[in-house]
């Protein structure tokens, strides 16, 4: 499953991501600036709670690519 994340300009940004979702015992394949590969589905529960920690960051999780 992707994610797509507005506001990932830096490496410090991909560290964020990734402890956030280590955190939230997500896994990833692939972690790239502005994506995210996970390794299963998440839920509505689990999107809306990486929807607000991202924001407290600064970046945004996306509804899609545009």
């Amino acid at each position: 499953m992707k994610l797509y994340i507005q506001g990932m300009i830096c490496l410090c940004c991909e560290k964020v991501v990734e402890m956030e979702l280590s955190k939230m015992n997500l896994h990833h394949t692939n972690l790239e600036l502005g994506e995210v590969h996970l390794v299963e589905p998440i839920t509505i529960e689990q999107r809306i709670d990486l929807k607000k920690i991202l924001h407290e960051y600064g970046l945004e999780l996306m509804d899609d690519k545009k």
